[in-house]
């Protein structure tokens, strides 16, 4: 037997099984949702992507997009004000750290109504992590953060890229679902080492691979799912329909 050739056959079967299981999987129903989420997992198992999370999201809607400017401060200006206000949490809470950071954020000129406190944790070295995310209509900004750094309950430094939202274009586009997004990286991805998935959300987000450094000041969030795997690696996947 040419085996050659029987590998070629196999190959080429198994590319028209996952196009006819896709082409299956990507009907909709009555309300616009894709179906047969068991064709979707077969075809992702078989191509080595594994779904960690107890259901693929289903929620998605029409999305405009979003103007962003990014607001930065320099070290002199933390070190200054560090110096001249001593800052520091009340006593050993979350929320006495979060209101010492908010205080802190607010004197340097970059707290915004966006600004979440998402978490307050103790690193190893024993400083203190408040962070604060941007939520857009409960909609996160991915990339946009502000770090405020505490030791012994004092401000001792801030780490930050905060992009503030400035406004949302007047059209709404279709986005596309978690399935469909979970597909469309399927068809880009290049290794076959198995991955898995831990955590898709829809979020706002700026491609910063286009540029070489953050000298842009202003610029354009897109809808984006962001797909996170058990290795920690996160990828994107631009969420309006084309």
């Amino acid at each position: 037997m040419d085996w050659t050739k029987a590998k070629t056959i196999l190959i080429i079967a198994l590319i028209i099984t996952d196009i006819f299981l896709i082409a299956t999987y990507v009907q909709k129903d009555d309300n616009g949702e894709l179906r047969n989420e068991k064709a979707l997992l077969s075809v992702l198992e078989e191509n080595q992507i594994f779904i960690g999370i107890e259901r693929i999201p289903e929620k998605h809607e029409d999305m405009p997009t979003l103007s962003a400017e990014y607001r930065s401060v320099t070290q002199e200006e933390v070190e200054a004000l560090i110096e001249s206000t001593d800052l520091a949490a009340a006593e050993n809470t979350e929320e006495a750290y979060i209101a010492a950071a908010e205080e802190f954020v607010s004197y340097l000129g970059l707290m915004s109504s966006y600004a979440e406190a998402s978490t307050v944790k103790q690193l190893d070295d024993g400083t203190m992590l408040v962070t604060f995310s941007c939520i857009v209509d409960g909609t996160e900004f991915d990339g946009s953060y502000i770090n405020c750094i505490f030791k012994e309950r004092k401000v001792i430094g801030i780490d930050s890229f905060w992009l503030e939202p400035m406004e949302f274009s007047d059209k709404k586009m279709e986005t596309i679902s978690a399935s469909v997004a979970l597909i469309t990286f399927m068809s880009q991805r290049e290794e076959q080492e198995p991955v898995t998935v831990t955590g898709m959300e829809l979020v706002y987000w700026i491609d910063y691979d286009f540029y070489e450094g953050y000298e842009t000041v202003t610029d354009t969030a897109l809808p984006a799912w962001r797909i996170q795997f058990s290795s920690g690696e996160t990828v994107y996947i631009e969420a309006f329909e084309r």
